[in-house]
């Protein structure tokens, strides 16, 4: 069977939006689709087989001589994904 989408678009802002506006099944991070989930907007259709992890990898040319900023955004990153329980990494 082919299914054939009636809308096709590669950000992530814009799927969310269609979801919300009724367009169809969505593929959205948690970190989008949360707060419509436990508002009612939205409904999770595929809450007994969540999406495969990736790996996330944050790339930046040297710690020599980081800027003070760059530093902190990563400090930043790797503890929201600590501290998320669909980010963190599994025992499994």
């Amino acid at each position: 069977m082919r299914i054939v989408p009636r809308l096709v678009v590669d950000n992530a802002v814009a799927v969310h939006r269609a979801a919300l506006a009724g367009a169809g099944i969505a593929i959205l991070s948690h970190i989008l689709a949360l707060p419509d989930i436990e508002s009612g907007r939205l409904v999770n259709l595929m809450h007994e087989s969540p999406p495969a992890r990736l790996p996330i990898n944050l790339v930046y040319p040297s710690r020599r001589n980081m800027p003070l900023r760059v530093r902190t955004v990563i400090d930043y990153l790797v503890t929201a994904m600590r501290e998320d329980a669909f980010m963190a990494a599994s025992s499994a």
